[in-house]
């Protein structure tokens, strides 16, 4: 008789995936049915069976998932880190906007860690304060750390409890950098260039990590626009709370709040009520989505001509 047992994907490398047996990482074989019905990905519980004994198995089933991040690809996430900076390098407030519209999907808890502060002047730690300010306003927790230097890290890891915690965020933060700091660990950390203000990827692919009874999940970078596929029109706006909570003011059903008559959501705009960037972000996500869905209806349109 064949035993199964539960394991958890650590990592994965197409079709072959990395799990934890008995404290321990191993090699297993994909089927092809788990491909082809659900998909893998790092994070995900499954039944596995052994090929070779005690060395080599075979994923045979995935356990339905509690939540999956489509980037960075993560599933069963207990709590999300984004990791921003405002110097070395400058980080693009549209990557949290869509960080976070995508985690609120998800259902997951996000928390913002701003690092690297030990390089802001006085000046530039007040601006930035006032920045991550509106996402305070909007209920996310905001985390003021150095890696470098060591500082707030026995706060950041007091608030995360037991469970997969995922960091995030683009490349040259320092994501690497924290978790070795928090955790004792000796992850590859790299520099950002000079020359181009932005970091480089040592983190190539998303692994999971074991510390006591917690994974930390380390991921690589942003450097692109990309808009989970399962995002749609609506789901835009209720990612974005502030938007969300005013669109039953609006004077039309289904405004798009882009250029409409009696809008509330623009009007809030102009009144500083919404953050301009925030707004700016809805606007791109919109659009990206939007062009997605007409793209999809024009190739349905061509099958049924066929």
């Amino acid at each position: 008789m064949t035993i199964r047992r539960l394991s958890r994907v650590l990592k994965m490398d197409r079709y072959n995936a990395w799990i934890e047996i008995d404290g321990e990482e191993k090699y297993a074989h994909v089927r092809k049915r788990v491909l082809r019905d659900t998909g893998i990905y790092p994070g995900d519980y499954v039944w596995v069976t052994e090929v070779i004994k005690g060395k080599e198995y075979a994923v045979e089933k995935v356990v339905p998932r509690k939540n999956l991040l489509a980037r960075p690809t993560v599933a069963n996430i207990s709590k999300a880190m984004y990791v921003h900076t405002f110097k070395n390098p400058e980080g693009y407030l549209f990557y949290l906007d869509l960080f976070l519209m995508n985690v609120i999907h998800q259902h997951i808890k996000p928390v913002i860690v701003v690092n690297k502060i030990d390089l802001l002047s006085e000046e530039e730690l007040r601006n930035a304060r006032d920045i991550m300010a509106t996402y305070e306003r909007l209920g996310y927790p905001v985390m003021w750390v150095s890696a470098e230097k060591k500082e707030g890290l026995e706060d950041l890891k007091s608030f995360l409890d037991r469970g997969t915690i995922v960091f995030a965020g683009m490349s040259g933060v320092g994501k690497s950098s924290l978790i070795n700091a928090m955790y004792g660990l000796n992850l590859s950390v790299g520099e950002v260039s000079q020359k181009i203000g932005r970091g480089r990827h040592t983190t190539t692919y998303t692994k999971l990590i074991k510390v006591g009874d917690t994974y930390v999940v380390d991921t690589p970078g942003f450097s692109l626009l990309e808009v989970p596929e399962d995002i749609t029109l609506r789901d835009v706006s209720s990612g974005f709370p502030e938007i969300a909570e005013r669109e039953h003011l609006c004077a039309y059903p289904g405004c798009t709040h882009r250029n409409e008559p009696g809008c509330a959501v623009i009007e809030a705009v102009e009144k500083g009520e919404i953050a301009h960037h925030r707004y700016e972000s809805y606007l791109k996500i919109w659009e990206v989505v939007k062009e997605r869905e007409e793209e999809k209806k024009w190739k349905r349109r061509k099958r049924r001509r066929r």
